[in-house]
C-alpha cells in the first residue's frame, strides 16, 4: 500500500481529534438537598458527606454541572487547570449551539486565554462564581467565560471544560483548579476522585466507587507536586515483548488518543508487521493490514506493576489495498521533552483510575 496515494480517505477518517489541553500547557458535611435549576427541572443532587457521583456522556465524556444558578455539560480534564464555558457575549461559531454564561452574574477579574498547540484556543473574561458538580461546590471558582472559542470545538459534544489537573499551572488562569478549590474549602469527604470511562461512563468525587472496580488498586506515587498528574517508569509492550521503557507518562482524561515522540511511536509501530505511517493534521498515525478474522495486537502499559490493556484499534480504513487498522498511538512532539507520553482513552477507558491529592498518588484498578 502506498498511504500517500490514499491520504485523503485517512484524513477523511481521522478528522476531528481531541488533543486537549495537555498540549502545549504546563496544566463541612452537607445535609441532602436538592438544588433546582428552574428553566429545565433537572435536579442536583448533594451527596452526604462531601461525596458526589456523577454520570458522564458516552459520546463525550461530559457531565451536568452548575455554575450559579446555570446549568452546562462539561468535559473533566485532568490535562488541564482551568476552566470556560462560553460567555453571553461569545460570537463564534462554536457558540451557537452552547449555553452561554450570563456575563452579569460576576465582576470580570480581567482576561483569560488558553492556547493549545494544536491550534484550539479560548479566551474572555475571568469570572468568578460558584462551580456545582454533584453537589461538590467550589465557592468562587475562576473560570474564563470565553467571548472567542476556536472552530475546532464546534463539533464536541459539551459546553466547556472543568480543570481537573492536580495544581495551578504557571500558564493560563494561574488559579486553582475545581478540585483543589473544593479541596481546600473542605467540601470533599476525601481529596480523592475517580473515573470510570468505559460505558456507562462515571465520575466520583471525594473518594472511589467501590463497585465499579474489582480487586486491589495499584498506586503510584507521582513525579512531582504538579500541575499534571504525571507518573515515570512507565514501559509499552505487544503480548509479552517490551518495546519501550523508561517512559514518563501524563495521565490525561481530555486525550482521545495516546501520543508520544515521534521516533518512539515509530519503534513502537516497527514490532508490529507491515505498518506504516502518515502524518495528519500534525500526528504521525500509523496503519497495518488487518483483514477480517486476523487478532489485534495485544498493547499493555505497566508501571512496574501489572500490565493494563490498551484498545490499540482506533478505526478502520478501507483502500484499494484491503482492510488496515489504524492505531490509537500516535507521534507528535507537544513539548514535554524525551520520554514523555500523553496517556488517554485507549487505556483510560480499560480501567478505573484514581486521582488522589490526600498522598500525591495515581492509581488504576481493574474494572468490575
Amino acid at each position: 500500500m502506498t498511504i500517500e496515494k490514499h491520504r485523503q480517505n485517512l484524513i477523511n477518517d481521522l478528522r476531528g481529534v481531541e488533543l486537549n489541553a495537555t498540549l502545549g500547557s504546563e496544566i463541612e458535611k452537607q445535609s441532602a438537598l436538592v438544588i433546582q435549576n428552574a428553566e429545565n427541572r433537572n435536579p442536583f443532587v448533594i451527596q452526604q458527606a462531601g461525596t458526589g457521583s456523577l454520570r458522564l456522556t458516552d459520546n463525550g465524556l461530559a457531565g451536568e454541572i452548575l455554575i450559579g444558578d446555570q446549568k452546562f455539560v462539561a468535559r473533566f480534564d485532568t490535562g488541564s487547570a482551568d476552566s470556560w464555558v462560553p460567555s453571553s457575549t461569545c460570537t463564534s461559531d462554536p457558540c451557537n449551539t452552547r449555553t452561554k454564561y450570563d456575563d452579569t452574574k460576576s465582576p470580570t477579574y480581567g482576561p483569560g486565554e488558553r492556547k493549545y498547540s494544536d491550534g484550539s484556543s479560548v479566551s474572555g473574561d475571568v469570572k468568578s462564581d460558584n462551580v456545582n458538580v454533584e453537589g461538590i461546590i467550589a465557592t468562587g471558582q475562576f473560570f474564563i467565560a470565553a467571548t472567542a472559542i476556536s472552530n475546532h470545538f464546534k463539533d464536541r459534544h459539551y459546553d466547556g471544560v472543568i480543570g481537573m489537573a492536580m495544581s495551578r499551572s504557571r500558564t493560563g488562569l494561574s488559579k486553582d483548579p475545581f478540585f483543589v478549590t473544593a479541596t481546600n474549602q473542605r467540601k470533599v469527604a476525601k481529596s480523592q476522585f475517580a473515573f470510570k470511562l468505559s460505558p456507562p461512563a462515571s465520575l466520583y468525587l471525594g473518594g472511589v466507587d467501590d463497585s465499579l472496580y474489582t480487586g486491589e488498586i495499584e498506586f503510584h506515587s507521582l513525579l512531582d507536586n504538579g500541575p499534571l498528574w504525571r507518573l515515570g517508569q512507565a514501559s509499552i509492550s505487544i503480548g509479552s515483548d517490551k518495546v519501550l521503557s523508561g517512559l514518563r507518562t501524563i495521565i490525561d482524561t481530555g486525550a482521545e488518543m495516546i501520543l508520544g515522540p515521534p521516533e518512539e511511536v515509530q519503534t513502537f509501530y516497527s514490532k508490529i508487521p507491515n505498518s506504516e505511517m502518515c502524518n495528519v493534521e500534525g500526528i504521525d498515525f500509523h496503519l497495518w493490514p488487518c483483514p477480517p478474522g486476523q487478532p489485534l495486537p495485544q498493547v499493555s502499559f505497566s508501571w512496574d506493576g501489572k500490565s493494563w490493556p490498551v484498545s490499540i484499534h482506533r478505526t478502520t480504513s478501507i483502500e484499494p489495498g484491503g482492510i488496515f487498522c489504524v492505531g490509537n498511538i500516535g507521534g507528535r512532539d507537544f513539548g514535554h521533552g524525551e520520554k514523555v507520553w500523553l496517556v488517554g482513552e485507549p487505556l483510560l477507558k480499560n480501567v478505573y483510575t484514581i486521582f488522589s491529592l490526600e498522598d500525591d498518588t495515581l492509581g488504576f484498578a481493574a474494572l468490575e
